[in-house]
């Protein structure tokens, strides 16, 4: 072999070599990349879930007595506030009628903001998750008159959505959480922490 053929083969070999040293650098690069992105993602997630958790607790604690005010005025017993209802679908504009109105609107609010993900869902569950549920059983029917009456079909329609995800929740919670203690709420269950008794 001459001296100019093992010089080329010498050339070829460091050209391969360095071609592999670059490739295992832009595979470390593309990695440490794919990892920043992740770590970025799951940075905002976070942020967000607290945003979420401050807008949740701040709206709530700006309404606090508004909605005490109600919580003093609707019944939390079942047949008092079937009564209460049965009142407002045959009295329209009474002060039965004014009552539930003021205190649907209020779960309303709440719950639009829960459904556009502007409110915790796990906070807003923890907090009120059960009058939720309840106003949309109980006031289903009274709902279904005012959306007949107002020839809209999507009024209370958050609060129905939101009744659902809660409801859905609730049942999730009771059966899954021993086995999978780690889930959280947007994986479908809530996690296995105390529950605060809902004021009702």
């Amino acid at each position: 072999m001459s001296r100019y053929e093992a010089l080329n083969i010498a050339i070829q070999a460091l050209a391969l070599l360095v071609s592999f040293v670059v490739l295992v650098l832009l595979i470390w690069q593309l990695r440490l990349l794919n990892r920043q992105v992740k770590d970025a993602a799951n940075q905002a997630k976070e942020r967000h879930q607290e945003s979420q958790k401050r807008e949740t607790l701040a709206f709530i604690a700006d309404t606090m007595i508004r909605f005490h005010e109600l919580l003093d005025t609707v019944p939390s017993a079942e047949p008092a506030l079937q009564k209460l209802v049965a009142k407002a679908i045959d009295r329209p504009r009474s002060s039965e009628y004014r009552l539930l109105r003021r205190y649907v609107n209020y779960l309303e609010d709440i719950s639009a903001g829960v459904n556009v993900g502007a409110f915790d869902p796990e906070a807003v569950y923890h907090l009120i998750g059960t009058r939720i549920i309840r106003a949309w059983k109980f006031g289903e029917e009274w709902i279904r008159v005012e959306q007949r009456r107002d020839n809209n079909e999507e009024l209370y329609g958050e609060l129905e959505k939101c009744a659902g995800r809660m409801e859905k929740e609730r049942n999730n919670y009771r059966g899954v959480t021993e086995a999978n203690p780690m889930a959280t709420f947007d994986q479908g269950v809530l996690p296995a922490q105390p529950r605060t008794p809902d004021p009702s």
